[in-house]
């Protein structure tokens, strides 16, 4: 009997705990990190802590039924988000008279630093692109071996078979920042941002008009603030258990990194659905968020588009291919004018720490 009753009690604040930490994860969409930022931690644990509930309510069933509704009310709460973060069942491709294949990598500077032990990694992507056949190319981190010159972007434009390319440049050392953008169609230069401030971060936007289709397009580049991990902070990630000194507060370094990169992504998704928001144009918009799913960023930035994972993804669509748990950081937004005719991740071979995204957008 007092066993029962101690179990009952246990499950009761185990049950109010994973309860509120849910409904919390389910507030971090609506509420700006830079206010108030303890929520997005919540958001980015969301799948554990669905899970979590899942078992619980399983529990509750042969336990406590009222227990079970209340376990079953929240995860009907959180089906609504879960949408979001996987797909199980994909929509058919919907027949289109028009098809754009957009693709959006983020190319670590195509393995410079050596991360991958593979002197081939450009010549890779060159070749994964060409295959592809894509037709607009958003690329993050994009920094060849050697001067970023207009030279060198020429060859490689000529390399994966797209003529047209817009970039994001330095002001003060006049290089490339990292965004460029490639396509088979004429591009025109609307804005470059660099978010390189206290204000907005680092990293940055690029945007370009085109026309498809004899449709005009707007395509946003956007790479939003990274979490800038370092060496220990991964070292720590992979073995918090190690006793060397330099782990001690390995912790609470990592918290505050991304603290500090949650609080920035808010103002910079906030900035990107402005532009969204004044396109004269129909816009898709692809790049490197940092943010999964669960996010306010990624909630400000869909909520005046579409998301192409949300029709036609397969399971969790996760796009980070680096040392940390994946998760689907990147992503291709387009406005209600276009649907998604396919998304895929391709993942056949790892060239960066980022997985590339191909999406068919028809019209």
């Amino acid at each position: 009997m007092f066993f029962l009753k101690s179990f009952k009690g246990l499950l009761a604040i185990v049950s109010l705990l994973t309860g509120a930490s849910l409904l919390i994860a389910l507030a971090s969409v609506y509420l700006d990190p830079a206010k108030l930022v303890i929520p997005a931690l919540f958001g980015l644990a969301f799948p554990v802590i669905f899970l979590v509930n899942l078992i619980l309510f399983g529990i509750s069933l042969m336990r406590s039924r009222k227990w079970g509704i209340f376990h079953g009310i929240l995860l009907l709460l959180g089906l609504v988000q879960m949408g979001n973060f996987c797909n199980l069942f994909p929509s058919s491709s919907p027949e289109t008279e028009h098809k754009l294949r957009l693709m959006t990598f983020n190319v670590r500077n195509f393995n410079r630093y050596n991360w991958i032990e593979d002197s081939t990694i450009q010549a890779k992507i060159e070749r994964l692109i060409a295959y592809e056949e894509a037709d607009v190319v958003c690329f993050q981190e994009f920094h060849l071996r050697g001067r970023d010159d207009l030279r060198s972007i020429r060859e490689f434009a000529r390399r994966i078979g797209l003529k047209y390319y817009v970039y994001n440049d330095q002001k003060d050392i006049r290089d490339i920042s990292g965004l460029v953008t490639f396509s088979r169609y004429p591009l025109h230069t609307v804005y470059r941002e660099n978010f390189r401030d206290e204000i907005y971060g680092g990293n940055g936007l690029l945007i370009a008009d085109f026309s498809a289709g004899s449709r005009k397009i707007r395509v946003i580049n956007m790479h939003l603030e990274s979490i800038r991990f370092e060496r220990p902070d991964y070292d720590y990630a992979q073995d918090p258990t190690n006793e060397n000194s330099q782990f001690k507060t390995g912790g609470i370094r990592i918290l505050q990194r991304f603290v500090h990169a949650y609080r920035l992504r808010g103002k910079q998704a906030r900035l990107v659905s402005k532009y969204v928001e004044e396109s004269e144009y129909p816009v898709l918009v692809a790049g490197d968020a940092n943010d999964t799913p669960i996010s306010y960023s990624y909630h400000t930035m869909s909520s005046h588009l579409r998301d192409s994972f949300d029709k036609s993804g397969v399971g969790t669509g996760s796009t980070y291919a680096g040392s940390l748990p994946s998760f689907r950081i990147d992503y291709v937004f387009h406005s209600e004018q276009f649907c998604t005719v396919s998304h895929k991740v391709l993942k056949e071979e790892k060239l960066s720490d980022h997985y590339p995204i191909l999406a068919e957008i028809g019209w």
